[in-house]
Order: C-alpha cells, then structure tokens, then sequence
C-alpha cells in the first residue's frame, strides 16, 4: 500500500512540474508578446519626453546629399540647407489630389496653404495672374523660393504668379488642381494663363511595370494601407491588427532616411516596363495630350488662357552631363529611348489636337552644367527657360 502511494505522489508531482514549466514558460511568452506590443508607444513617449525636457529630438541619422558637391552649386551658398530643408519636408493626403505638402518655414523652402512660396514684383500688374501646374521641377526641386520657374517668371514680367506644381505629380493630378481651384475660387474678373509642364513623370512613373492606367505612384502604398480597414470584424480581431503597430515600428527602424523625396533615374529605369508595349507608350501620350485638353477647356470656359510645354530631360538634352554617372548605365539607356519615343508621340498628338502647345525638350542644349539627376535642374537651368517661356506665350499673344 505505501508504494502505491508514493507511486501516485510521484506520478501527482510529476504532473504539477509540467503543469509549472507549462505556466511559467507561458507567463514569460506572454510577457515578451506584452513587452513587443508596448515598445512602439514606449518609444514614441520617450523621444516625445525627451525632445520636450531637453529641446533634442531624435531622428534617422542624415547625411548631406550628395548633389551639394556638384559644379552647379559652385558659389551657392543655400545649397547645404535647402537639400536639409527638402529632407525635413512632409506630405499628406489629399482627396482629389492625393498628396500636398504641408506647410513648412525654412530659409530656402516656404510651403503656404500647400503652395510654394512664390516671389512677387512690387509693380505687379493687377489685371493678370499666371498659374503653374506641374511636378517636381514646376515645385522647384534644387532651388530657393526665389529662383522656382514661377518666382523668375513673376521677377520678368510683373506678373502674379502661383506655384501649383508639387513633388512626384503627373498632368492628370494637376488638371485636379485646376478644377478645385476653378470650383473653390472662381474669380472672372482677373485674366489668368494656366501653364501646364509635364513630360518627365509621365513617362517614367507610367512606364514603370505596377504602373496601371491613370494611375499615380502612390496608389500602391494607399491600397496597401487600406487592407488594414474595411475588413470588418475578420480583421479588428486577427492577429494582423494585434501586431499592426509593432509591424510599422519594425518598418520605420528597417527604413534609410530618405534625403532624397523624389525619385532618381536609376530608380524608375529599374521598373521601366514601355519597351514590349508600343499600345502603352501611345497611351502615356494620348492621356497626356487629352489631360492638357481638359485644361485647356476647362480654362476656356473660365475666359483664361492655356499653354502646355513638353518639359526638357537629360536624357534627350545635349548638355554636359559627365558630372552625373548615372547616366551610363544600360538602364537609363533604356529610359532614354522610352522618352524619345513617348516625346515624339507627345508631339504628334499635341500636334493632332491641336491644343496651345510649345516643344521645350531643347531648352538646356548648352554648354553648361544644368541638370542635377534626370529632370530637376539648378538656379542657372530656369534663368535660361523662364524667358523661353516668356518667349512662347508672346508668340502665341498670351502675353
């Protein structure tokens, strides 16, 4: 009888080891699930605490873009700082539009309402206003507020001048624009021209492979973020919505700091997907030339007038470019035939149309450095393409 009592002690204390490893091994996986899912806020109230006790705030290491050093910037003495400023700046979406910059003070970059700060003459003529649509190179990527195409333009003519243009946007983002702008401000009393300048981010960002239809470069990332919404109660109660916040936390350690906000050549000729595809390369170019249409109406409906230019790019301009090494690679050979051929579609149809239209692919064709990547050029590039512009609409009586 005793042995069969220590028999079923033994077998009773065998059972209660497991059921104590089972219980502590268990308490430390749950608390190590705890401690992952409470690091991101904890973080976050860290560097909020810190930066607030002692003014430091953390952010990624940064390095000074690599463009400073570039001949173009030889006694500029902004060029540090505004390549700091571009890094610092944020966006936000935006229905209709997409995305916009927030407003931002800085000594070369000064985002108001959304808008760059535009330079306005002191005998500014009040009867006329020109407006400027376009993307990164309209916006003014690589120069100040005084030396964006619409700042010199304004400088040139007396005439107010409002930077529309933003980071990464194509024609059909911009024609957005106008028509909120037609729609929010109607104003029929002051003649304005609506310029549109494109070329550059409709071909490369529309050539890309997950390119589709009209589609931005964004739409990927907003479709991503929508998975975690509109899933109703299958998602708010699966295990992605437990690990969604640790999972981003992860992303941003993961992430390099992005100096540059807008993408260089060899990004976009590392998804270049026209080659196989002449029905896409015509396609880019119709729903270029037919957004510029839309404006044009929309403009005219409006008593304003409308002009639409063919933006110049390294690819296709004869100017010194040995100052940039990227552009000797198979890959941006390929981009390049992309631009002659969609450019060349460009022209026809603009031609077909028959829209306000001026070809400006040869603005740069001098013996200067002008670009610094594939569209974004330096302060001497727009004092060589704002009186070429000037030029146009005075041909055409806008001016």
């Amino acid at each position: 009888m005793h042995k069969i009592i220590n028999t079923i002690k033994n077998k009773i204390k065998f059972k209660w080891e497991w059921v104590k490893i089972i219980f502590i091994n268990g308490t430390i996986f749950l608390a190590l699930i705890g401690g992952l899912l409470l690091l991101p806020p904890t973080a976050f109230l860290a560097q909020k605490i810190l930066k607030n006790v002692t003014g430091y705030d953390i952010k990624p290491p940064s390095t000074t873009d690599p463009r400073v050093m570039l001949p173009n910037y030889k006694n500029i003495d902004w060029a540090e700082t505004h390549f700091k400023e571009l890094a610092d700046g944020t966006s936000e979406y935006k229905d209709y539009i997409v995305w916009r910059h927030s407003d931002y003070a800085g000594k070369t970059i000064n985002i108001i309402d959304g808008n760059r700060a535009t330079y306005q003459t002191d005998k500014v003529i009040n009867n006329k206003e020109v407006w400027f649509f376009g993307g990164s190179t309209i916006w003014g990527w690589g120069v100040d507020d005084a030396n964006t195409i619409p700042s010199l333009f304004a400088k040139q003519t007396n005439i107010k001048s409002t930077n529309f243009g933003e980071l990464g946007y194509l024609a059909r983002q911009s024609f957005a624009i106008l028509a909120n702008q037609y729609i929010t401000n109607p104003n029929k009393v002051t003649k304005k021209i609506i310029i549109f300048y494109d070329g550059a981010n409709d071909v490369s960002h529309r050539c890309g492979k997950d390119s589709k239809e009209l589609s931005t470069n964004r739409q990927w990332q907003i479709q991503s973020s929508l998975k975690y919404t509109g899933q109703g109660n299958n998602f708010d109660f699966s295990f992605k919505t437990l690990f969604f916040q640790f999972n981003n936390f992860i992303n941003f350690l993961r992430d390099k700091p992005a100096i540059i906000r807008t993408s260089d050549t060899e990004k976009y000729a590392q998804n270049v997907g026209c080659d196989e595809s002449p029905k896409r390369m015509q396609e880019i170019a119709e729903t270029l030339v037919a957004t510029w249409q839309q404006a044009q109406n929309l403009a005219s409906i409006n008593g304003d007038d409308f002009l639409a230019i063919l933006q110049p790019v390294a690819n296709l301009s004869k100017t010194k470019i040995d100052h940039l090494p990227n552009y000797r690679t198979e890959e941006n050979t390929q981009l390049t035939q992309q631009y002659h051929a969609i450019y060349a579609l460009i022209r026809a149809e603009a031609k077909r149309r028959g829209i306000n239209f001026v070809d400006l692919t040869t603005a740069y064709d001098v013996d200067e450095y002008i670009y610094l990547d594939r569209s974004h050029v330096s302060p001497n590039g727009h004092e060589i393409l704002v009186p070429k512009i000037i030029n146009a609409l005075k041909q055409r009586n806008l001016l």
